[in-house]
């Protein structure tokens, strides 16, 4: 890109002025691993003297709001809002469950279900944020300050990570208002929280119960099919079904009760069970394999398929102008086509499938990256001072493609962290030592290399489209995808090489007598 930008001199102007003006810094503006996050101060009623309330938004989409709902506010403004309508939504599990001992938050942000497990007397908290920059915020913001209290243990952490390294068991677990707001993480079609709602996950969670104890789990949108999933994937969970309830926090919010805690009805608010049970049985169960939970079905979203077609037309039409579509015909170029587009389905596997090793955090896409990189550079290392053939990258590349798909993740749970990144970057990183070995033969031999590599990227891109079939038939499709991609490299590499053994032959001229 850079000596792009010095031939392009209006180009590189024009990046330097957007990179200064991303970089000026906005009052109250803030940046974490997983978003742009605003906070606004609500202003507090008349003779109060501090902040009651803050609103937070996340990529300008309103999130969450920290608000005071200690006895001493509540007391002097019942009224005041934005506290007075979440009073009944974060007091509710207290209602269902007395005195609770342990308690455990997933989701916890900055702070109020904290603070209202505190406020009815919880023995521990265990409190777990994905975002350390939105746990900060609440240390910092919160009005009644729950994670400076010593009952409380801080984990900046995935739930679902945390879910199968906890020993502790708890009397009460609270899913609080989890939703990522991101439809899509930068790697793959999967959200930041997809994996917390499947069946696997949920039935970790119940494992954490004490005898007797209760699960609540909160969630907020406006789309009936996302609560009947939910519905139905407790269902098979807990192997009872919930009681749920329409609470209206941030307009559509609903409770769902498991344990003892559904044996206790809260009057105030309207019960949905008999609704979703009625749904139950068309409602399909998030899995590992499936867990795209803001589906209606197994489809790819129209609004994607535009974007892609749109896409894919604009890379096709530059494609047509830098090198002539013509030319793809050719074995040379079809065989670095698929190189690409398998190369692109294996960084969407390695993330999907070390988001459930490590949860969906920035640490996957780091290990992934870090894996990635350091495979490619020794592929490079290795050709330059032991080539090998082509036949031989290509049987290791399988080799490794079956390895990485079969290979047991959940095995590596109980490793410490550092042996449990070494492994999985090698098991996910293998078979891009062997395509780089293969790329690298191959790209050795081509007469026009600006035209082998812009084909190669074409391949790419092709590869991150189909990556949106996974939404039609679940993560083990993105293995099969790539095994399939790289194996017509190899028939259409296998062809090429037999063309180019055969000796040409002269015609025979024949002479009349």
């Amino acid at each position: 890109m850079v000596p792009f930008f010095f031939r392009q001199r209006v180009a590189l102007g024009v990046f330097v002025i957007i990179a200064l003006i991303s970089a000026i810094p906005q009052p109250n503006t803030f940046w974490s691993p997983y978003y742009r996050i605003d906070l606004e101060e609500v202003p507090p009623p008349p003779g109060w003297p501090h902040p009651a309330a803050y609103l937070l938004s996340v990529n300008h989409d309103y999130h969450q709001k920290p608000v005071d709902l200690s006895t001493a506010f509540m007391a002097r403004y019942p009224l005041a809002e934005p506290n007075h309508s979440a009073r009944e939504t974060y007091e509710l599990p207290y209602e269902l469950v007395r005195n609770p001992g342990e308690v455990l938050i997933v989701g916890a942000g900055t702070g109020n279900d904290v603070a209202s497990a505190l406020r009815h007397g919880a023995t521990h908290v265990d409190a777990v944020e994905i975002d350390p920059v939105i746990l900060e915020l609440g240390r910092r913001y919160h009005p009644e300050r729950p994670y400076d209290s010593p009952r409380v243990t801080i984990y900046v952490d995935d739930a679902r990570a945390f879910f199968k390294k906890a020993k502790t068991k708890y009397d009460l677990i609270v899913f609080g208002y989890l939703d990522s707001h991101t439809m899509l993480t930068s790697f793959s079609s999967v959200r930041l929280d997809n994996y917390v709602y499947t069946i696997e996950s949920l039935r970790e969670a119940r494992a954490l119960l004490r005898e007797g104890g209760s699960v609540v789990l909160a969630f907020a949108t406006g789309r009936e099919f996302v609560y009947e999933r939910l519905f139905a994937t407790l269902t098979s969970a807990f192997s009872t079904p919930p009681r749920a309830y329409f609470t209206g926090y941030d307009v559509d919010g609903v409770v769902f009760l498991e344990g003892t805690a559904r044996s206790t009805q809260p009057g105030h608010f309207r019960e949905l069970t008999a609704t979703l049970q009625s749904a139950r049985q068309t409602a399909i169960v998030a899995t590992d394999r499936w867990p795209f939970l803001y589906l209606a079905s197994r489809t790819i979203p129209r609004s994607i398929l535009w974007v892609l077609v749109l896409f894919l037309a604009g890379s096709g039409l530059l494609v047509h102008r830098m090198i002539g579509l013509p030319s793809l015909t050719s074995r040379d170029p079809m065989h670095l086509f698929f190189l690409g587009a398998g190369f692109m389905l294996l960084e969407t596997k390695a993330v999907t499938e070390l988001a459930l090793l490590f949860g969906s955090t920035w640490v996957v896409n780091a290990v992934v990256i870090g894996a990635f990189l350091t495979m490619a550079l020794a592929a490079n290392a290795f050709i330059i001072h032991r080539p090998i053939s082509r036949r031989t990258a290509y049987a290791g590349l399988f080799v490794a493609l079956a390895a990485s798909t079969l290979f047991p993740y959940s095995t590596l749970d109980a490793l410490s962290g550092p042996v449990k990144v070494l492994i999985s970057g090698i098991v996910v990183g293998l078979p891009v030592l062997f395509s780089g070995l293969v790329f690298s033969r191959s790209f050795r031999d081509v007469e026009h290399p600006a035209r082998a590599l812009g084909v190669n990227l074409l391949g790419a891109i092709v590869g991150g489209a189909l990556e949106n079939v996974v939404m039609l038939g679940g993560t083990p499709v993105l293995g099969v995808l790539a095994i399939v991609l790289y194996g017509l490299s190899w028939v259409v590499a296998s062809k090429q090489r037999l063309e180019t053994a055969q000796p040409s032959v002269a015609p025979v001229e024949t002479h009349a007598s």
